[in-house]
Protein backbone atom coordinates (compact mmCIF):
# COMPACT_ATOMS: atom_id res chain seq x y z
CA UNK A 1 0.00 0.00 0.00
CA UNK A 2 2.63 2.47 0.59
CA UNK A 3 4.62 1.50 -2.56
CA UNK A 4 1.19 2.02 -3.92
CA UNK A 5 0.63 5.31 -2.58
CA UNK A 6 4.20 6.82 -2.79
CA UNK A 7 3.78 6.21 -7.10
CA UNK A 8 0.25 7.87 -6.94
CA UNK A 9 1.99 10.92 -5.32
CA UNK A 10 4.43 11.25 -7.96
CA UNK A 11 1.97 11.44 -10.75
CA UNK A 12 -0.40 14.05 -9.81
CA UNK A 13 -2.17 13.86 -13.45
CA UNK A 14 -3.70 11.09 -13.01
CA UNK A 15 -5.14 12.01 -9.62
CA UNK A 16 -9.55 13.03 -9.53
CA UNK A 17 -9.18 16.14 -7.83
CA UNK A 18 -12.81 16.86 -7.33
CA UNK A 19 -12.06 20.09 -8.05
CA UNK A 20 -11.42 22.18 -11.54
CA UNK A 21 -7.45 22.71 -12.06
CA UNK A 22 -6.36 25.77 -13.27
CA UNK A 23 -3.01 27.37 -13.63
CA UNK A 24 -4.07 30.03 -11.14
CA UNK A 25 -5.03 27.09 -8.43
CA UNK A 26 -2.90 24.46 -10.12
CA UNK A 27 0.19 24.37 -7.34
CA UNK A 28 -2.29 24.82 -4.67
CA UNK A 29 -4.93 22.03 -5.18
CA UNK A 30 -1.70 19.89 -6.10
CA UNK A 31 -0.04 20.83 -2.80
CA UNK A 32 -3.18 20.17 -0.41
CA UNK A 33 -3.28 16.45 -2.49
CA UNK A 34 -0.06 15.70 -1.60
CA UNK A 35 -0.17 16.72 1.86
CA UNK A 36 -3.34 14.43 2.05
CA UNK A 37 -1.85 11.18 0.73
CA UNK A 38 1.44 12.01 3.03
CA UNK A 39 -1.25 11.72 6.05
CA UNK A 40 -3.11 8.87 4.91
CA UNK A 41 0.35 7.68 4.29
CA UNK A 42 1.29 7.87 8.02
CA UNK A 43 -2.28 7.07 9.40
CA UNK A 44 -1.44 3.57 7.17
CA UNK A 45 2.02 2.74 8.41
CA UNK A 46 1.05 3.83 12.47
CA UNK A 47 -2.22 1.32 12.01
CA UNK A 48 -0.13 -1.37 10.48
CA UNK A 49 2.81 -0.89 12.65
CA UNK A 50 0.15 -1.16 15.79
CA UNK A 51 -1.18 -4.07 14.20
CA UNK A 52 2.07 -6.37 13.90
CA UNK A 53 3.09 -5.15 17.34
CA UNK A 54 0.16 -6.68 18.94
CA UNK A 55 0.30 -9.99 16.51
CA UNK A 56 3.80 -9.90 17.92
CA UNK A 57 3.23 -10.03 21.20
CA UNK A 58 0.01 -12.35 20.37
CA UNK A 59 -2.53 -10.00 22.49
CA UNK A 60 -6.03 -9.08 20.41
CA UNK A 61 -6.64 -5.75 19.61
CA UNK A 62 -8.20 -3.04 22.24
CA UNK A 63 -11.65 -2.54 21.80
CA UNK A 64 -10.53 1.45 21.04
CA UNK A 65 -8.51 0.54 18.17
CA UNK A 66 -11.44 0.15 15.35
CA UNK A 67 -13.50 2.87 16.11
CA UNK A 68 -10.50 5.43 16.77
CA UNK A 69 -9.04 4.42 13.55
CA UNK A 70 -11.74 4.95 11.78
CA UNK A 71 -12.51 8.49 13.74
CA UNK A 72 -8.68 9.46 12.70
CA UNK A 73 -8.84 8.40 8.90
CA UNK A 74 -11.87 9.59 8.02
CA UNK A 75 -10.93 12.95 10.25
CA UNK A 76 -8.24 13.58 7.96
CA UNK A 77 -10.13 12.67 4.34
CA UNK A 78 -12.68 15.44 5.91
CA UNK A 79 -10.69 17.90 7.04
CA UNK A 80 -8.75 17.83 3.46
CA UNK A 81 -11.84 18.06 1.40
CA UNK A 82 -12.62 20.94 3.30
CA UNK A 83 -9.61 22.51 2.80
CA UNK A 84 -9.74 21.24 -0.89
CA UNK A 85 -12.78 22.84 -1.21
CA UNK A 86 -11.92 26.18 0.23
CA UNK A 87 -9.02 26.82 -1.97
CA UNK A 88 -10.26 25.89 -5.20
Amino acid sequence: MYIGMTVIERLPQIWNTGVNITNENKERIFRILKDFLKSIKLIVVITFTYIIYNTAKASSLPIWFTPLNLIITFGCIIYYCVKLVKNR
